[in-house]
């Protein structure tokens, strides 16, 4: 008993987000791997070995790790803050001006009574997109983040991003409305116009050609020649993970509910011609997403499950002949469904 209520006050008070190995980039063995949360982080509190570790002694709970893992390997639970922002009160998706709803979320160094979080670079698209489909005015509130220990003065920067991200998601259903004030100042940065957006962080190295030697007639032998597991020993077909919350909340805050035809950002790829249909891309999504299937007449199809797909680029870059492209929006209609991405028979 006293174990149990011993462990259970250790995961209250521990700082470090949940880990996921299966949707992890490095332990999927993308090519060329993945370092951007060791990047983001201010305390040099992440190691990356075959796998993510996260040193608690080191780690302030920031967030900014979380922020950029392009999988949701990383992740703090959602459900909460989503609740502190819908608790706040909600009206319609497009409503203006006084008749929305303020909300607002300050960080811990704020003083105050507001709804809190410890840090601003927790806060993540899927939150900005509930708050403008609750019909919120979102105010965020941070304290002078250049001589705080948690995040450091790389979280301002790191907080327009999200904004940015949130935007490119409404930019065809109606403008986010928010605001990023510090506590203290009169400046405030509004975010009431819809701007292009780069594409959720991912994966940035070069894709690899190895295969483009090949002609068209050796396409069926190549597949057939690459195995489902290529490295005897080594755990290839990494079962993949649920959705993250952080990506099922994003489609479901996108309200008003966008017409069939509507262009939506949702990063996804696209497959050419090149496809040699092999099991590679497959493997390497973190979420199953992608599915490479071989028919009983030998053809082949590889799918895409679009709401399933974080847009982590990892099945771009890892594709031996370089035969697949990310794709910023696809039509709302597509979210809904499973995609033929590819067919044929390899030949």
């Amino acid at each position: 008993m006293l174990k149990n209520i011993f462990d259970a006050i250790m995961k209250v008070t521990d700082p470090r987000p949940k880990y996921t190995g299966a949707r992890c980039l490095v332990e999927r063995q993308v090519v060329g791997g993945c370092d951007l949360c060791m990047q983001a982080c201010p305390h040099d509190a992440v190691r990356i070995t075959d796998r993510v570790e996260i040193i608690e002694a080191d780690c302030t709970g920031c967030g900014l790790c979380v922020q950029v893992c392009p999988t949701g390997a990383l992740e703090y639970e959602l459900p909460p803050m989503l609740a502190s922002f819908k608790n706040q009160g909600t009206t319609h998706s497009l409503a203006k001006g006084n008749d929305r709803v303020n909300a607002s979320l300050k960080c811990s160094k704020v003083p105050g009574d507001s709804p809190t979080t410890l840090c601003l670079a927790r806060v993540s698209p899927s939150m900005i997109l509930a708050s403008s489909a609750w019909g919120q005015k979102l105010t965020l509130i941070r304290n002078d983040c250049s001589t705080c220990s948690l995040g450091g003065d790389t979280v301002p920067q790191a907080v327009e991003n999200v904004l940015e991200i949130a935007r490119a998601y409404r930019e065809n259903i109606g403008a986010v409305v928010a605001e990023v004030v510090q506590y203290g100042l009169h400046e405030t940065s509004e975010v009431q116009t819809s701007k292009p957006a780069p594409v959720q962080p991912t994966v940035n190295i070069s894709r690899r050609n190895a295969f483009n030697v090949f002609g068209s007639t050796l396409k069926r032998t190549t597949a057939d020649l690459i195995p489902e597991n290529p490295f005897p020993g080594i755990n290839t077909k990494l079962e993949a993970a649920p959705v993250p919350d952080e990506w099922t909340w994003r489609k479901k805050a996108l309200r008003p509910k966008p017409d069939v035809e509507t262009l939506q950002y949702w990063p996804a790829p696209i497959v050419n011609d090149d496809c040699i249909f092999c099991p590679v891309c497959q493997n390497v999504c973190p979420t199953n997403a992608v599915t490479r299937t071989r028919e009983m007449d030998g053809n082949f199809q590889i799918t895409l499950e679009t709401a399933a797909c974080t847009g982590c680029n990892a099945c771009v870059v890892s594709c031996p002949p370089a035969a697949m492209t990310l794709e910023r929006q696809v039509k709302f209609e597509i979210l809904e469904q499973t995609v033929m991405l590819h067919q044929g028979s390899g030949e």
